[in-house]
């Protein structure tokens, strides 16, 4: 049976093998042509089926349908944080519009792995936001969210903002790629990301990106928004185009706007930038300044790009041609990363000029290049390489030197009329050259070194030559001609009259075409080229560098030529001319008259010939980017020309060359002049003329600035832009800058720091910003004044409290608002009509430390105050009374002035006031006089109008009633400090009484019930009131009352003695305490209170006994009033023991260590001398107290002992805190057994010898404390049996434990008991092994506890 089933199953396996073999057989082609699997979407979802989401175990997207749920998951709301995806298939989208994954309020939180897969064909269309395969991720600083490995290709994609292939807006992005895709937006559109806010590597783009305002190829702007640091962005390569239409919209290679944080580095562009405005740029179209941006190590295409950033500077962006980019990795490009560019010739096609065409292979992210991404361009080639009529039908390659030397040997007129091409650089060194050709057998082939360079010639040696040079003469007169093309030189030629070039001693015939030669060239008729040249000869796009000596002629390029206008065209020559005799010939290019020079330029900072036909141009001019564009425009062969980038951070600019191998630098320095233009002091206010240079300083000798014999050229880069700032706000703008002048009002006073800000661009030499300060001491403005000041305000107002007006402060003609004050220490009040003249000062109402004091004289005008009303006065008098009287006048101002007073109306008709009244004002006072009345007057009066006329104030009316009664009213009142109170206590209550023996004078409590005894019930500590007044009599009515106010206070306190503080406790002062409200008192009277804590003495120190006490652990005082012991100190050895004395502490005399014995072979005397040694371990110091280890101090009373004492600590760092513990003061948390209650040392041992031993065996017998209580012995005794049972049943632990035990024992100066005591012979003193021990170790028995113990024990069972 098991037989049979086994052979159905072989059968159906091979019968579904080929089943499956028919399938694939009968899918097309076509199908599977790319990638294993190629899922097509039909618009349905479809959830994960395999994976868990973690980072181990992947969500598996496994087709489009699972692709399109995870987008509508997470539009949905979830986020996916920490959940990671994979995708295992490669996608087609074309048939369905694609729902980017993630929305602005929902945004992708996890992690996504394409998995190196392909999605194609996908649509997005209408004018959302974030738009893209993914349209918003998040949380970019989590390890866990991501995007990488995959591509979008093909897709058509159009959106409003953030709008990228791969994300809208994207965090971490790493190896994704946008192949031919089609993308639009309106603002924030990239290749691969719209907007970035995290991390980029590895991504690349061929997509085309347009849109309206930045733009991008990878990113369309980039602002980190993480924590800390920068964000990176880093091998990214864009070769799409890349448009944007909105004027000064920022569009870039890699991006187009990097506003915040950001480093960008190692990154390639060789695509079309195309925008409108100064924000374009190959690699970056804007920085924003204020935000830390590093852009550096980047490359981009100059042959389509005309800047590398737009709007800002980076030393290390670096413009390469299309033929650089066809070629060898820059050295800033990792080999491991980037593949290298390649031109292949067999595809080279011939031109009507000098150059061909091949296809060339850009430079490529390894990575891309591996899926057949690449990208090619048309490069120059020369078109020897293939056919081209009758020019170059056959040629010799010369790779060697020795090769090259071979053609100058022999004069051989074959050798001198061929053809050759220098396949390779090649070095002469040491090589014995000679001129190829001479007058006699020119060269009249063709040369072409083909941009290769021959190093370190030497023709110094050559005699008797006419001409003298690589080529002594090329063509003749006959009209044969000779070319030399693409050759670069370098080396000495040296001839003492010939016709001497770097290149040709004689142009005879023919020409030199793209030749560069560095070095010195000496000779009769010199030149850096050529030494002559004929009329139809041509020398054009040559370059020279170095030195230039002819003792008849001596010129750049060419010695002496023809004169044919054009013959010298497109040269530079960074010459120094010199000559032997004073009537030679000098020129910057040719001596032929530099007017047959066409499109040449020379370096006239070092060459010092005549320029008149301004071929001159300074250093600084020929090794600037700017001026190199000009060249190219003006004929420069862009295919051979080409300018290695000013090394800023170093200081090496260089020239134009004949290629970057043969590039020529110079050193400079660069630095800012900054200085004021006028010697006017400054004042606030007025204008600040600076003058400002930015200054490079080129080497003349070609060494380091600082090494430079003779003084540097100086000159002014004018590329960049400046700025003057104070702090960090910019107080005149490049716009402000004229010519290097610009002026600044001043808006500060006092030593002022202006910071000049030199912010320098792609073409100058100057790094991104350069800053230099000039302080600058600013000066107060004199402020001028215009007015008669006039200080006014009413009666009443200080000086002071004036207002001033009709003075109007000017800075200039400009007014300045502010305030004038009149200055016045002291609170004078002026009075009405005051004339003096005042001082006013201006206060400016901002920044018054801008100007200078101010004052100007100011007249009063002082109006009269408004008077208090006066109420009207009542008056009454008994109808006895007569004579003059006198009423003050409540409520009048005590500074009147001087005043008048009018009666304006009187009523006098029932004669109250004499028969002639004569009302009177004097001081406040109203003065009039009673007329004689009788009892039949009672209820008449006199009615009085009065205004008074005051210098101050205004005028002041009321009314006085004047009438007769039966009794008068008292005026006067009683004094109330004659008058006190008492107060009695009845338990918690208090009564108030007030008293008196005079029968005029009454009291009141409520103001109603009054006489001359009056009491009342109070509360604790309150104030009490009492009224009092004089009492009515026959002819007075009783007077007005007064009031006076006691505090009933606390009543009797009670007192408390001053206690004395100790060490042990604190004391108190003397004091007094309320029974009713619990305060303190410092006095009986109770009139000051206090604190509880101002009543504590604090605690007394300890008063230490003179001398120590000390045992083998050290040394220590105790106090003679509470017995406690202060930290224990080691004992300070005054050296080691030795036959001759014992080792002493120096500080308390304690013997540590006895004499050491003689040497013995007798062991038992070395075993007395150990007794003998033994007996005085337990010795004290002399002089010193014995210590208190026999006799414990007792317990503090009140505290409880505990039953069983905790085991001590068992190292001496515990000790320590164990001495410390016992030398805190009383009221602390302690340990000690003399402060704490804790058991005397002897109990501590009998306990925990319990302790210990019960803790060691359940069931076994616990030792405690026996009848040997308190005595050495009888501790022992416990010990040694506790000892015994160990030994029987857990030896090792209770050994350990014991000798724990001992040691405290030992610390105790108990231990000698406790040793011979043991039983059993476990530890016998006069044993042999045992005192072997204790010899060795100098019978120190503190060294050899208890680790030394137990090994003793151990070797003693």
């Amino acid at each position: 049976m098991k037989k049979s089933t086994k052979a159905w199953s072989m059968k159906m396996r091979l019968a579904l093998l080929a089943l499956a073999a028919l399938v694939w057989i009968a899918v097309p082609v076509s199908a599977r042509a790319e990638g294993e699997t190629v899922d097509t979407w039909d618009g349905t979802v479809e959830a994960f089926t395999e994976g868990s989401g973690t980072k181990e175990d992947p969500w598996r997207i496994e087709n489009a349908e699972q692709l399109a749920y995870l987008a509508q998951q997470v539009n949905n709301g979830t986020n996916y944080r920490g959940k990671h995806f994979l995708l295992v298939s490669d996608l087609d989208l074309s048939v369905k519009e694609w729902t980017p994954i993630g929305t602005y309020s929902n945004s992708f939180w996890g992690g996504f792995d394409g998995g190196g897969h392909t999605i194609t064909g996908m649509t997005i269309k209408g004018d959302r936001d974030y738009v893209g395969l993914f349209g918003e991720c998040k949380n970019f600083t989590a390890s866990s969210s991501y995007i990488k490995s995959v591509t979008v290709k093909r897709a058509n994609i159009s959106g409003h903002s953030h709008v990228g292939a791969i994300a809208g807006e994207g965090a971490n992005i790493s190896d994704c790629y946008s192949i031919e895709n089609t993308i639009y937006a309106s603002r924030c559109v990239g290749g691969v990301c719209g907007s970035l806010i995290g991390n980029i590597s590895g991504c690349y783009n061929s997509s085309s990106v347009k849109g309206n305002s930045t733009a991008g190829g990878i990113m369309g702007s980039a602002s980190y928004e993480g924590r800390d640091g920068n964000g990176v962005v880093q091998y990214c390569y864009n070769i799409g185009a890349v448009t944007v239409r909105q004027q000064d919209s920022s569009v870039g290679g890699i991006t187009g706007a990097s506003a915040h944080r950001y480093n960008i580095s190692n990154c390639l562009n060789c695509g079309k930038i195309t925008g409108n405005g100064k924000n374009v740029g190959g690699i970056v179209g804007s920085t924003d300044s204020s935000y830390m941006n590093f852009i550096g190590n980047c490359y981009y295409n100059s042959d389509l790009n005309n800047a590398g950033v737009g709007e800002g500077a980076s030393d290390k962006v670096i413009p390469l041609t299309t033929s650089q980019l066809c070629g060898a990795l820059p050295k800033g490009l990792d080999p491991t990363i980037w593949k290298e560019g390649s031109v292949d010739t067999s595809t080279a096609k011939a031109t009507q000029g000098r150059f061909g065409t091949a296809t060339g292979t850009y430079i490529n992210l390894t990575k891309v290049a591996d899926i057949k991404e690449t990208k090619t361009a048309p490069v120059p080639v020369y078109n020897y390489v293939t056919t081209n009529g009758n020019d170059w039908d056959t040629y010799t390659l010369i790779t060697t030197a020795e090769e090259f030397v071979a053609i100058g040997q022999v004069r051989d007129e074959a050798k001198w009329s061929a053809n050759y091409v220098l396949g390779n650089d090649i070095d002469v060194s040491g090589a014995e050259l000679k001129s190829i050709g001479d007058p006699e057998i020119s060269y009249t082939g063709k040369f072409s070194g083909d941009g290769h360079t021959i190093s370190h010639v030497d023709m110094t040696k050559e005699e008797g030559a006419d001409s003298s040079g690589l080529f002594a003469q090329i063509g003749n007169s006959s009209g044969k001609s000779g070319k030399v093309m693409l050759l670069a030189a370098n080396g000495d030629i040296v001839s003492s009259y010939s016709e001497t070039g770097g290149i040709c001693g004689n142009l005879s015939a023919g020409e030199i075409y793209g030749c560069s030669f560095t070095g010195t060239v000496k000779g009769s008729m010199v030149g850096g080229i050529s030494g002559a040249a004929g009329q139809h000869t041509m020398i054009s796009q040559c370059f020279f560098e170095g030195d230039v000596q002819g003792s008849h002629a001596a010129a750049g390029i060419c010695g002496m030529s023809g004169t044919v206008v054009g013959s010298i065209n497109h040269c530079i020559s960074i010459a120094t001319i010199d000559t032997a005799e004073n009537d030679a010939y000098l020129a910057g290019i040719t001596n032929s008259r530099d007017s047959d020079a066409t499109n040449c330029y020379f370096n006239k900072d070092i060459c010092k010939a005549d320029d008149e036909c301004n071929l001159g141009c300074t250093t600084l001019q020929l090794t600037s980017s700017s001026f190199f564009k000009e060249l190219k425009d003006n004929g420069f062969d862009r295919a051979i020309w080409t300018k290695k980038a000013n090394n800023k951070e170093n200081g090496i600019a260089y020239y134009p060359s004949l290629g970057e191998n043969n590039a020529v630098g110079v050193n400079y320095t660069t630095g800012l002049q900054f200085e004021r233009a006028d010697d006017a002091m400054p004042i606030y206010g007025q204008d600040i003329t600076f003058k400002v240079k930015a200054l490079v300083n080129f080497a003349t000798d070609g060494q380091p600035i600082s090494a430079t014999d003779g003084q540097p050229i100086s000159a002014e880069d004018t590329e960049g832009s400046f700025e003057i700032r104070i702090g960090d706000t910019p107080v005149v703008s490049a716009a402000d800058f004229k010519n290097g002048i610009a002026t600044y009002k001043a808006q500060t006073v006092g030593d002022t720091t202006f910071t000049l800000v030199y912010t320098g661009t792609n073409s100058s030499f100057f790094p991104e910003q350069t800053t230099k300060d000039l302080t600058v001491n600013i000066n107060p403005a004199l402020l001028t004044v215009e007015g008669k000041g006039i200080a006014g305000g009413t009666y009443g107002n200080k000086l002071r409290e004036l207002k001033v007006t009709r003075l109007t402060a000017k800075l200039g003609t400009e007014p300045i608002d502010g305030t004038w004050q009149i200055q016045s220490d002291d609170d004078k009040v002026p009075y009405v009509g005051d004339s003096e003249t005042y001082t006013a000062t201006f206060i400016p109402t901002e920044h018054p430390e801008y100007y200078q004091t101010l004052t100007a004289q100011v007249k009063l005008e002082i109006s009269k105050a408004i008077a208090p009303k006066i109420q009207d006065l009542d008056l009454k008098y008994s109808w006895a009374a007569k004579g003059e009287k006198a009423v003050q006048i409540p409520g009048l101002p005590e500074d009147l002035g001087e005043t008048t007073m009018e009666v304006i109306m009187l009523d006098n008709s029932m004669n109250v006031l004499a028969a002639d009244p004569d009302i009177k004002y004097s001081e406040g006072k109203l003065l009039f006089t009673l007329g004689e009345n009788t009892m039949d007057d009672i209820g008449e009066n006199a009615i009085v109008s009065v205004q008074l006329r005051s210098k101050n104030y205004e005028d002041i009316k009321f009314g006085i009633t004047i009438t007769r009664t039966e009794k008068a009213d008292r005026e006067d009142t009683p004094d109330p400090d004659s008058f006190d109170m008492t107060f009695t206590v009845s338990g918690n209550d208090l009564a108030a009484q007030i008293t008196t023996d005079r029968t005029d004078v009454e009291f009141s409590f409520d103001g109603t019930d009054w006489g001359q005894t009056k009491s009342t019930g109070v509360g604790h500590n309150e104030k009490v009131i009492a009224q009092i007044r004089y009492a009515e009599t026959d002819d007075y009515n009783a007077s007005p009352a007064v009031s006076k106010t006691w505090n009933s206070g606390h009543g009797p306190l009670n007192r408390h003695d001053r206690v004395e503080p100790t060490c042990q406790a604190e004391g108190s002062i003397e004091y007094w305490t309320c029974d009713v409200c619990g305060l303190y008192f410092a006095s009986a009277d109770g009139n000051k209170s206090i604190t509880a804590t101002e009543i504590v003495l604090p605690k007394t120190d300890h008063s230490w006994a003179e001398g120590y006490l000390s045992d083998m652990t050290g040394h220590w005082h105790k106090c003679g009033v509470c017995g406690i012991t202060s930290n224990t100190e080691k004992h300070a050895s005054g050296g080691a023991a030795t036959t001759e004395r014992a080792e002493i502490c120096t500080i308390c005399g304690y013997e540590i260590a006895p004499k050491k014995p003689a040497a013995s072979n007798d062991d038992d005397d070395d075993d007395d001398d150990d007794s003998s040694q033994a007996s005085n371990t337990d010795q004290k110091a002399t002089g010193a107290a014995t210590p208190p280890a026999a006799t414990a101090t007792p317990a503090t009373p009140g505290v409880v002992k505990p039953s069983v004492i905790p085991v001590p600590p068992t190292t001496p760092a515990a000790d320590e805190n164990r001495k410390e513990d016992a030398a805190k003061p009383s009221g602390e948390a302690q340990d000690t057994q003399e402060s704490s209650g804790e058991a005397p040392q002897e109990e501590r041992i009998d306990s925990m010898t319990a302790q210990t031993s019960g803790s060691q065996e359940s069931g076994t017998e616990q030792i405690t404390e026996t009848s040997g209580k308190g005595t050495n012995a009888g501790r022992v005794a416990a010990a040694a049996r506790f000892l015994c049972l160990a030994s029987q049943q857990r030896v090792l632990v209770a050994l350990f434990l014991i000798s724990d035990c001992c040691r405290h024992l030992y610390s105790r100066s108990i231990i000698f008991g406790f040793y011979k005591a043991l039983p059993c012979g476990f530890l016998v003193y006069r044993s042999v092994p045992f005192g072997r021990m204790c010899r060795s170790y100098g019978n120190s028995f503190g060294c050899c506890w208890p680790c030394d113990f137990l090994f003793a024990c151990c070797e003693g069972i």
